[in-house]
């Protein structure tokens, strides 16, 4: 389960062919809740009021904001230990590195409010896990950041793999 992924559609969801048969009767659903519009050739679609969706950015850029004013006033190791319910592999991090965690997941969060597109933060905390995962390796962690020893041969270019 992807705990990142957010179900804004609570149970409501409608076939492609239901909005080009019966417009309406999909419109006044969306009145009530956010409608799944699932399409057989791509992604599902979600319909939902102008003023909910801009309610949840406004809302959204509001607690980010909020959340860096919060952190901010805590020291490195108290943005920590609120960020470990959720995060536990915060654990594994060296303290220098978890610092870093802690402003790079700070600024990535008031930058996606802002934009409305949540890709950067999603993509901070899978680099961050998997920066953990390697420090959880001990022989991962001495592979990756050992000095290279020996040749490894021609690297192909970007048009030979």
């Amino acid at each position: 389960m992807n705990k990142f992924r957010m179900d804004p559609v609570a149970g409501t969801e409608v076939q492609w062919s239901d909005v080009q048969r019966d417009p309406k009767s999909v419109a006044a659903k969306a009145d009530d809740a956010p409608v799944r519009v699932r399409r057989r050739d791509g992604v599902p679609l979600v319909l939902m009021r102008e003023d909910r969706a801009v309610a949840a950015e406004q809302g959204a850029v509001t607690a980010a904001r909020a959340l860096r004013m919060a952190l901010k006033a805590l020291s490195p190791s108290g943005v920590a230990a609120a960020l470990r319910d959720e995060f536990p592999w915060l654990d594994v991090l060296p303290s220098s590195e978890l610092a870093q965690f802690t402003i790079d997941f700070t600024r990535a969060t008031e930058a996606c409010a802002e934009l409305g597109e949540w890709g950067l933060f999603t993509r901070t905390v899978s680099e961050w896990k998997a920066t953990a995962a390697i420090h959880a390796d001990p022989e991962l962690h001495r592979n990756l950041t050992g000095a290279v020893v020996g040749d490894f041969g021609r690297v192909p270019g970007p048009d030979e793999c």
